[in-house]
């Protein structure tokens, strides 16, 4: 049998896409650890709907309000996500 045509090269817009994506979750992150809700209302889509572990849903106002009353339970990966951070810059 005949080889396996190579793969395409990513195209410059999928490979500007990626780096958008990896910004904006590096953005929510940074929101995430800091409790910041203005990086979080910009990065968060107006009708965005989160999926938590347990699988109920999370809308961006309610995200705002848990971010802006510091009301957020110590998420189990905290020290992974503050070495993360710090490592991001």
């Amino acid at each position: 049998m005949g080889q396996a045509p190579p793969a395409a090269a990513p195209s410059s817009s999928t490979a500007r896409d990626n780096e958008v994506i990896q910004r904006l979750e590096e953005e929510y992150l940074r929101a995430e650890i800091e409790d910041d809700t203005a990086i979080a209302g910009t990065v968060l889509a107006d009708d965005y709907v989160g999926l938590r572990p347990d699988g109920t849903a999370a809308t961006k106002p309610e995200i705002l309000r848990r971010l802006n009353q510091h009301e957020r339970r110590q998420h189990p990966d905290r020290r992974r996500l503050l070495a993360e951070r710090d490592v991001l810059g």
